[in-house]
């Protein structure tokens, strides 16, 4: 048997190996959207499928219908750029300085009168944004004019820049950070980290970014009173692959974590939103921002965790 040191040596040269093999079939896989890109389906679909942990009673009628908040519509609707310009918007609205607003391409920053910061990214797996959005016995989907196989609803990470958005409706003003690029590598928060260097002396972030209603993940980080923070607010820990907190909040030396947004089914065509989830995670998250620390939650590196990007 290996020493323990060799075998997290052998370990690591693994998760790299598997790390390549995962980036080569994320390339393919795009290359393929693009293809099929080219194949037009005429007729308008609807993309959802109910499952039983949200559509139990099958002798109901099926309610459909389009949204008609303009909110919800903008925000799905909008290029990843103009979604930048939407919530720079917002944010002066809310009582933000522009001037102290921080936009490129990549990312928008501004800092905020509560300690703690709020993340989500504004780009989604698709290149089309929806029509319309439908609700289906309460549940957000896709619908189309004219669409492809390779469209869908952009729920991620839409969900998490509308929740954002309630939450600055609900009077919070925290730390904003707004991420370009998050599907394609992260390379917006790589950006960002490399502009602002500095912690602005927040007390631990949280990004909206999740799968499901009540999960959070933590991906390096291993602050043990951070996570049972998290979990007095009502989720509960899980594991992911990538989202930008890995790279901030390890730059930043901050707790973080990433957290659901109601969203299934994610990158398919199949992707949906169920709203009842939407809901209670900014009821949670509202409560959870109330709550700031008297001192910060640090990051603490989990010593076998191996970060998803490696330089090779």
């Amino acid at each position: 048997m290996f020493p323990s040191s060799e075998s997290r040596v052998i370990g690591h040269i693994i998760f790299k190996v598997l790390v390549f093999i995962s980036r080569a079939i994320f390339f393919i896989a795009y290359i393929f959207r693009a293809i099929f890109l080219i194949l037009p389906v005429d007729v308008e679909v609807l993309r959802m499928r109910s499952d039983d942990q949200h559509v139990t009673d099958y002798t109901s009628p099926i309610k459909i219908s389009f949204v008609d908040d303009a909110t919800v519509n903008a925000i799905y609707k909008a290029t990843d750029l103009e979604l930048l310009d939407l919530m720079e918007e917002k944010l002066v609205l809310c009582g933000y300085d522009k001037e102290d607003i921080i936009k490129t391409g990549s990312y928008l920053y501004v800092p905020g009168d509560e300690e703690i910061a709020v993340l989500a990214h504004v780009d989604t797996v698709f290149f089309r944004k929806p029509d319309r959005i439908t609700v289906i016995n309460g549940v957000w989907s896709a619908s189309f004019d004219a669409c492809n196989q390779w469209d869908g609803l952009g729920g991620d990470d839409r969900s998490g820049i509308y929740i954002i958005w309630r939450l600055l409706d609900l009077g919070h003003r925290p730390h904003v950070i707004l991420l370009n690029h998050e599907e394609s590598g992260c390379y917006g928060a790589r950006e960002f980290v490399k502009d602002v260097k500095e912690c602005p002396g927040i007390k631990y972030m949280v990004e909206f970014d999740r799968h499901g209603g009540d999960e959070a993940v933590y991906y390096g980080c291993a602050n043990k009173k951070f996570e049972k923070f998290v979990t007095r607010h009502g989720f509960k820990k899980n594991i992911g692959m990538f989202s930008d907190i890995g790279v901030i909040a390890p730059a930043w030396g901050v707790a973080a974590a990433n957290l659901s947004i109601g969203v299934h089914e994610e990158h398919t065509v199949n992707e949906r939103v169920v709203v009842v989830e939407v809901e209670s995670v900014i009821k949670k998250a509202d409560e959870m921002l109330r709550h700031v620390p008297r001192k910060p939650f640090t990051y603490k590196q989990d010593k076998d965790y191996v970060p998803f990007f490696i330089d090779f």
